[in-house]
């Protein structure tokens, strides 16, 4: 039974990599128990934007919308799921990273699939080795923590390890004292007690990601919170754009747009840019000028489409693009994305 298990969470992740659908429950983990911390207290190409557009997205949105030399622009490492991995995106010159988040029976690891096959390092170490990172002026702006199974453990005394508050606290304990933001990622589709309770609590050093239609996002954000706009972040993408089609990835370009000229959303992030060698359903011509210029992101989700980071060409290629362009400048470390009004070291 484990292995038929095993082959059909596979095919799921071959097959859509990075969808929203929930995702199964894991068994307990098999690594130790994770110890106890202190908890402190219309469709357009990018050949078609005008001049008059950019002024317009400019004027619509809290933060400026031109893409331009003072505006930060933000190149976040794909799956992040080792130290080696953390150690390799701020060699690359990312500026954020994003882990894949996934409660087990014993607390929470960077994995993306659920599998035994797929854990990489647990939260804990992860966090922690950001913020010695941060300590040697290594710093990165933000985390990305997307939430594959938010609602899969409860707060209660047996199973407290896997919550989504022991995620939440251990971030804090951790990134939040170093200095590092924390973005917690939900799907508009799937959200539950684990989005409520984020938001509850959310500090001013946290946002929230809602992934889904722009129409929606906004909606959920208006009506539930977090009210302050710098606090919410649009993410519309895919795994792999090239395996998109022309209209979903027109749709892609929409959505990212309309976001941004909504003035409904501190930030707009898309995913997933790397060097295309392969073209199946899409071929477009420059992705990364697409989602720059027609999406009007702030930034980008870079690496393999289907692996986790690592300290190799596959990885970096699309951040040496985005270092290469001259519209835009990648932020530091230390130029907060979210809210305002607390310390960098």
């Amino acid at each position: 039974m484990r292995l038929l298990g095993l082959i059909s969470v596979l095919l799921t992740v071959v097959l859509w990599p990075d969808s929203g659908a929930a995702i199964p429950a894991p068994p307990a983990h098999t690594s130790p128990a994770t110890p106890t911390f202190p908890v402190p207290p219309t469709s357009h190409t990018s050949r078609e934007i005008s001049s008059a557009s950019a002024a317009a997205s400019a004027a619509a949105s809290p933060a400026s919308a031109v893409v331009g030399a003072a505006k930060p622009f933000y190149a976040i490492a794909h799956r992040v799921l080792d130290r080696a991995g953390i150690d390799a995106a701020i060699s690359h010159g990312a500026n954020a990273i994003e882990i894949d988040a996934y409660a087990w029976g014993d607390g929470w690891y960077a994995d993306h699939d659920g599998t035994f096959l797929s854990t990489g390092d647990s939260m804990r170490d992860m966090l922690q080795h950001v913020a010695i990172k941060n300590q040697e002026k290594r710093k990165l702006a933000f985390v990305w923590l997307d939430i594959k199974n938010p609602d899969w453990c409860s707060n209660d005394e047996q199973s407290h390890d896997c919550s989504i508050e022991a995620l939440r606290d251990l971030a804090r304990a951790t990134l939040g004292t170093a200095g590092v933001q924390i973005l917690y990622g939900f799907y508009t589709k799937n959200r539950g007690r684990a989005y409520n309770v984020i938001r509850d609590g959310l500090r001013h050093d946290e946002a929230i990601a809602l992934e889904g239609d722009a129409d929606t996002a906004q909606r959920i954000f208006e009506e539930e919170g977090p009210g302050d706009v710098r606090q919410r972040v649009y993410s519309r993408g895919y795994f792999n754009w090239t395996l998109m089609w022309p209209s979903d990835y027109r749709a892609m370009l929409d959505n990212l747009r309309k976001a941004r000229l909504s003035g409904a959303f501190g930030h707009v992030f898309t995913w997933t840019a790397f060097e295309h060698k392969t073209y199946f359903l899409n071929k477009p011509d420059d992705p990364i000028q697409d989602v720059i210029k027609t999406g009007l992101v702030d930034g980008v989700i870079y690496g393999r489409p289907a692996s986790q980071y690592k300290n190799e060409r596959g990885s970096s290629w699309a951040i040496d693009q985005l270092k290469n362009r001259t519209d835009i400048h990648l932020a530091p470390g230390q130029e907060p994305p979210f809210g305002n009004d607390f310390f960098f070291s």
